[in-house]
């Protein structure tokens, strides 16, 4: 008799589209996982004086697809972030007018977890002179 006033009880919620659980469960303590997918984050700093580096262009691109690329601009305080990375190797080139290119060959960004660097830049010494 009590199965059948399980199974009724159950079948009333599913009707009702309601998915609870009609059986008597005991109390377990709940843990949510959440899942966040792997990122890559850092600072562009100015090699000489190692002060942030605003608006740098940053070029993220898959070591076996180049074809997957990703593009971000540094914010005021030269911070930059990927999100939604699918873990792999990347290669980053960063560009900045006034500084000589950079490059980080082969990141590796696990399934696990984020990838923070922390890129330096040279300043471009090269004058341009304009003859006339």
């Amino acid at each position: 008799m009590k199965t059948l006033r399980r199974w009724q009880s159950f079948s009333r919620l599913r009707a009702s589209r309601t998915w609870k659980c009609a059986v008597p469960t005991p109390q377990l303590p709940i843990l949510l996982f959440t899942r966040k997918s792997p990122e890559l984050a850092g600072i562009v700093r100015d090699y000489e004086n190692r002060k942030p580096l605003r608006r740098a262009e940053l070029v993220l691109t898959r070591v076996d697809d180049p074809r997957i690329t990703s593009h971000a601009v540094a914010d005021d305080q030269g911070g930059f972030r990927f999100e939604n990375l699918a873990a792999g190797c990347y290669d980053l080139r960063i560009s900045r007018p006034g500084y000589l290119p950079a490059q980080v060959k082969t990141l590796l960004v696990p399934h696990e977890n984020s990838v923070a660097v922390d890129v330096p830049m040279s300043r471009d010494d090269k004058k341009l002179i304009v003859c006339q």
